[in-house]
């Protein structure tokens, strides 16, 4: 049998088992809360024998003319010594937010961000999260109407991944 795609129910996800000899062996088990017809909340708990426990959540809304999604992960790490010599050795409590969305202001504009903050460049791929060599911070606003098109964008790119300590400062 196949549930209703018609019903939108709260309910656990299928769980993920994943393993690094920094985390241990690690089990996720994401739960999706079905607030409302136009909002989503997906709660990403993650128990890791070695680091202890990262929690993750995941809020979707939409509107009438666009939507805004937030993405927020945090732990506090048990050793993190783990990643030494690494920046994730640095920190007892580490985490990042992303969020991004866009909307339509009028018929032919759209206006959208997206923006990423982290404790450490490192984080994300460190804990295996959606991990990408940079992140583009940008806020935009587009207009395309008949034959013309209007682009106007501030960008900023940050590097992540992890980075060597550079040890104390002399």
């Amino acid at each position: 049998s196949m549930p209703d795609p018609t019903k939108r129910m709260s309910t656990f996800r299928f769980p993920s088992y994943e393993s690094s000899p920094e985390m241990g062996s690690a089990v996720n088990l994401p739960y999706f809360i079905a607030d409302g017809p136009d909002t989503d909340i997906l709660l990403t708990p993650r128990l890791m024998s070695r680091q202890g426990f990262l929690m993750g959540v995941q809020v979707d809304h939409r509107f009438h003319n666009g939507s805004v999604h937030v993405i927020a992960y945090g732990v506090y790490q048990r050793d993190p010594d783990a990643f030494a010599p690494y920046t994730g050795a640095d920190y007892r409590e580490r985490g990042g937010i992303q969020t991004y969305g866009s909307f339509k202001p009028a018929h032919d504009w759209t206006v959208g961000w997206s923006y990423t903050a982290f404790t450490d460049p490192g984080f994300y791929e460190d804990y295996q999260i959606g991990y990408s060599s940079t992140v583009d911070n940008q806020v935009y606003a587009t207009e395309l109407s008949g034959n013309q098109y209007l682009d106007l964008r501030v960008k900023r790119l940050d590097r992540l991944g992890d980075l060597p300590d550079p040890g104390p400062a002399a």
